[in-house]
């Protein structure tokens, strides 16, 4: 609630975020449209859709930083496990892997029951078989109301202090300067020799020359330093997530971003 200097109290709005898609009866998937490569022919006969493969792209980018930042319940697994035994309906969020090894992030409704292999399952909502094994749950809503899938749709986009994401291109990154950073959600894909991806780090780009982006990396806490440094641009076009929202961190002051996630996004994003 806000008052105003009349002294009219009147409602926050809250932000609700891209709406989920619906894929099939108690499923809604939560990729961005600005990452769908969807593309109409030029005579309108044609449809093409660029079907997303592996986590090093920007859609990966965007779903892996999420999940990394989301603040999952501690006590989810306590939670789906009374929910199971007591054959509860709710609506869980869920990040995995599609059949193409892509990261993506769902909603479902259902039923949750015991497996007979083990582990909690999910009957969706309106079936009576094709029950599967839960995997990957993050958040859990212990009902199944259509206000409750977009209400974890709205923690899903809004929940970690990280802004929209759209595909980024070179002519995003062309427009970068030393007071007009464009910020880029980024996987580091680990050193050679062992090192693991780290999602979740930003590219804070100050500027474009002979095929090299120049900026600032900060990394979450990890084996990896931020710093200021550079990439190749057809690098980082391919695999990172442009900002939607311009961040609010100056060119200095991303010397003294919190080491903390939460901390750190608050700082670059303002959000």
């Amino acid at each position: 609630m806000t008052t105003t200097s009349t002294g009219t109290t009147t409602a926050t709005p809250v932000a609700t975020g891209p709406q989920p898609k619906k894929m099939s009866r108690g499923v809604w998937s939560l990729g961005l449209e600005s990452h769908d490569d969807r593309k109409g022919s030029d005579d309108g006969r044609f449809i093409t859709h660029t079907i997303t493969m592996g986590t090093a792209n920007g859609e990966g980018a965007d779903t892996l930083a999420r999940k990394a930042a989301y603040p999952t319940p501690v006590d989810l697994e306590q939670r789906l496990a009374l929910a199971a035994d007591t054959g509860a309906k709710v609506t869980v969020l869920i990040v995995g892997e599609t059949m193409f090894g892509a990261a993506g992030a769902q909603i479902r409704q259902g039923t949750l029951f015991n497996g007979s292999r083990g582990g909690v399952a999910i009957l969706p909502t309106g079936s009576r078989t094709k029950g599967i094994v839960l995997k990957g749950a993050v958040d859990l809503i212990e009902s199944a109301k259509p206000g409750d899938v977009t209400e974890l749709a709205r923690r899903w986009y809004f929940g970690t202090g990280l802004p929209l994401t759209g595909k980024l291109t070179e002519e995003d990154l062309k427009k970068a300067t030393s007071k007009n950073l464009v910020a880029v959600l980024w996987t580091h894909p680990g050193f050679e020799g062992g090192g693991t991806p780290t999602p979740g780090c930003v590219w804070l780009i100050d500027g474009v020359a002979n095929g090299i982006a120049n900026g600032y990396l900060w990394c979450p806490p990890s084996e990896l330093e931020s710093e200021h440094g550079s990439t190749y641009v057809k690098d980082i076009v391919r695999t990172g997530a442009l900002s939607l929202t311009a961040p609010v961190v100056t060119e200095e002051g991303c010397y003294d971003l919190p080491a903390d996630r939460k901390g750190a996004y608050q700082a670059i994003f303002g959000l």
